[in-house]
């Protein structure tokens, strides 16, 4: 609030940004080197996306594509996951729907900060979502 009025919920919040970046994002989130970060980071992720009031769940997968260029020969592969927010449109569940993806990484390599890999994008990625629903915009598609 400014003044007595409320902030354009359009605007982004510049103090939300620096808050996640600062606070949560700016740790490095690599699943081997620190899983049990990694895994709070997630769902901090998670529940960021709950409080906005996305529809939330996760996906696992296990990569099956470039492994010559991140890993050893014979090094074991970790699964890794991806962290999904629906905001659902006025089509969504129905046949009709054209899904519209807004995404960042957010796990880091073992060596990197977050704040840089990809922390950045990550919060961006749940400032647009805030921005979103405080809004009330209703969109066609989700």
């Amino acid at each position: 609030i400014v003044l007595g009025r409320r902030l354009d919920p359009h605007l982004v919040d510049k103090e939300h940004l620096v808050l996640m970046l600062e606070n949560a994002l700016t740790l490095p989130r690599h699943s081997q080197r620190n899983a049990s970060l990694a895994d709070s980071i997630g769902q901090y992720i998670m529940r960021k996306f709950g409080k906005i009031g996305l529809l939330t769940g996760t996906q696992v997968f296990r990569p099956s594509q470039f492994h010559s260029m991140f890993w050893e020969e014979g090094e074991h592969i970790a699964e890794g996951s991806n962290i999904i927010g629906i905001y659902p449109g006025e089509k969504f569940g129905t046949h009709e729907d054209k899904i519209v993806v807004v995404g960042a990484h957010w796990d880091t390599t073992g060596f990197t900060d977050g704040y840089n890999d990809n922390g950045s994008g990550v919060a961006a990625m749940i400032e647009v979502a805030r921005a979103l629903a405080a809004s009330s915009c209703r969109l066609k598609y989700s």
